[in-house]
Parts: structure tokens; sequence; C-alpha cells
């Protein structure tokens, strides 16, 4: 959303809302979070095994159907998905994780073939799928839906939490 589209919104808050909520008469808008693809580059981590990685984020809703009745994430809902890959040439993999970032950001992942159920490690496992082709040495995928749920999927074993 670029300066003209925040201005707009702003000038909608004050005159349709402050009128009713004078606290709002001053209101600020601001985008929190890039929502663009900007590939960061991490360095290893020793404590979770995982080499020099390249990293993005995107906005997606998805719902756990799998899960019991009444259970919150059963429901739809969306998050800011991290994902961290390891391997491949850094150069070469940034043009390749905008094309998966395209394809999964602002989306409702369960449309897609293959996330029907799409838990943050069935997801990356998908990306593992999906990027294995074209990523020599591919040897970490780590998706994060929160800041407190992650985890690491390193191809066929099981992915650790």
């Amino acid at each position: 959303m670029g300066s003209a589209n925040l201005a707009g919104v702003r000038r909608w808050i004050r005159q349709r809302l402050a009128p009713r909520l004078p606290h709002l008469s001053d209101v600020r808008v601001s985008i929190v979070g890039e929502c663009v693809f900007r590939p960061q580059g991490l360095p290893a981590d020793a404590h979770l095994r995982l080499p020099p990685r390249l990293a993005f984020g995107f906005e997606a809703a998805h719902w756990l159907p799998r899960l019991p009745d009444g259970h919150k994430c059963r429901r739809l809902h969306g998050h800011s998905f991290r994902v961290e890959i390891a391997g491949g040439d850094p150069s070469n993999l940034a043009e390749i994780l905008g094309d998966v970032y395209q394809d999964l950001d602002h989306i409702h992942l369960n449309e897609l073939d293959g996330l029907e159920n799409p838990t943050s490690e069935v997801l990356a496992r998908w990306l593992w799928q999906r990027l294995s082709p074209e990523v020599a040495g591919l040897s970490a995928v780590v998706v994060a839906e929160t800041c407190t749920a992650r985890c690491i999927y390193r191809g066929d074993s099981p992915p650790s939490p």
C-alpha cells in the first residue's frame, strides 16, 4: 500500500469515524512490516543445527480441518508466516523464492493442491517438494507461523518442532 492509499485511509477515518470517536481525529496510519518480498540472509545457527539460510515472510489465511470442533485453529484465521531455506546458490535462491512468495502471499492456503490441511509441518514439506528439484543442496526448510510456533523440515526425516 503506497503513501497515497495510506493518506486515503487516514482521511476516511477522520471523516467517517472521528466525528463519533473524537480520539481518532489525529489518527496516524502506517504499515507494520514490509508487505513485499525482501529476502534476508541469516547466519548459521549451531543450536538448531541450521546452516546459513535465506528467509522471507508472507501473509496467508488457513484453517486446520483435522482439529476437533471448537479448536480455535479449526476456524479460518491468518498468520504472518516466516520461511527460511538452507541450500543452493543465494543469488539464484532469491529468484526462486520470489516465485514461491508470489504463489503464497495473501491467499487461502487450503485452496492449494497438497495444502488441504496446511499445518506448518505440512507447509514445510510442501515447500521442500516444490524447491528440491530447483535448489541444489537443499538441507532445511523452516516454517514459523507465529513467534513461538515453528518447525524445521530436513527432507525425509519427520519435521522437528
